[in-house]
């Protein structure tokens, strides 16, 4: 079932195919990575996981080499998008049933979507309704089609059949909900990734608001080279290194237009929805940056957590060990939200 079909079919508890064995793969700007998991029932085993730095002008073969290295019975992959040319709306819409929002998704959607819906695929999700005031909100996705197709040309040029495409709000938030749970309470899901930051806030188990804010990995890893006066491949290799040294002072300029686009989203939902945030979890492979998660806990009054996978929450193959990917799990967050539902 492909973004072409229904982009967010049976959000949160959506399922691909009859397949058991599926790929997940996220296709950042630093790294790619892919996470295969088989499927029992409702028990995930993750079969093998891998992430390939990205080599210029070599994105073909990198996700090749990728893809190579993860056994898999079957040659089904879920993929994701994301950027400038992907769109998430959340709109108060009169009461009305499946069918009726269906009819009227083509007009509804050019009110909130800036690109001609010719040139978009799109889809939507009744994401919760109020009777009493006879409202419902609803989820509007939408991303451009040359966005779409170019991610399930290059699978399809490997070999892949590309049956699932998400958006990566959306896949963070299924990973939330797999390795969490949700239910009562608000919570802000942060993933810092090289490129950007994704933050989601989910309120009472639904996904009530998504942004993208544009500081990275990249940013504190260009400031702190600056600093030193020295190169290195990418911010991992330059922690491995041994830059063990105070942060702070070197990154506050990148910390602080951080700090200001979450404050300025999670100021926005409290003000709309009239609630607080009970608790911040964050996640992303950038966090790896020295004393980072700890100038987070102290920009802000929510408690700020790490989201570490429980023992319940998927099984590993015999071939690896827990430990490995509960090491490497923080840059695994989007592709595993694909496959992990």
């Amino acid at each position: 079932m492909g973004f072409t079909e229904q982009f967010l079919k049976k959000y949160f508890k959506g399922s691909f195919s009859e397949s058991n064995s599926i790929i997940g793969l996220d296709i950042g700007s630093l790294f790619v990575k892919a996470i295969s998991v088989e499927r029992d029932k409702q028990q995930f085993t993750i079969t093998g996981f891998c992430r390939h730095k990205v080599e210029a002008n070599k994105l073909s073969d990198t996700v090749k080499d990728a893809l190579a290295s993860i056994p898999t019975k079957k040659k089904e992959i879920c993929v994701s998008v994301s950027g400038q040319g992907v769109v998430l709306r959340y709109v108060n819409l009169p009461l009305m049933n499946k069918t009726e929002l269906e009819k009227s998704i083509s007009f509804e959607i050019e009110k909130y979507i800036p690109f001609p819906v010719s040139e978009i695929y799109f889809d939507f999700y009744i994401l919760r309704e109020n009777r009493n005031a006879s409202k419902m909100l609803v989820l509007f996705a939408a991303a451009k089609k040359e966005v779409v197709d170019s991610r399930i040309k290059l699978c399809k040029e490997l070999g892949y059949q590309v049956i699932s495409v998400d958006i990566d709000s959306v896949a963070l938030a299924n990973y939330f909900e797999k390795i969490h749970g949700v239910g009562e309470g608000v919570y802000a899901v942060i993933n810092i990734g090289a490129s950007f930051t994704l933050l989601d806030v989910i309120e009472d188990g639904v996904l009530v608001l998504s942004r993208e804010i544009n500081v990275g990995g990249n940013d504190f890893y260009k400031a702190i080279v600056e600093h030193l006066g020295k190169d290195a491949q990418d911010m991992e290799a330059l922690v491995k290194g041994g830059f063990k040294q105070d942060t702070a002072p070197i990154i506050e300029e990148v910390l602080n237009n951080l700090i200001n686009g979450i404050k300025i989203s999670f100021d926005f939902y409290e003000c709309s929805a009239n609630r607080v945030l009970d608790k911040v979890f964050i996640t992303g492979g950038a966090i790896i940056i020295p004393g980072l998660i700890d100038f987070l806990k102290h920009s802000f009054d929510q408690e700020i957590c790490r989201i570490v996978p429980a023992e319940n929450s998927f099984k590993i193959a015999a071939s690896l060990k827990r430990d490995d990917f509960i090491k490497e799990a923080d840059f695994f967050s989007i592709a595993s939200g694909m496959v992990l539902r």
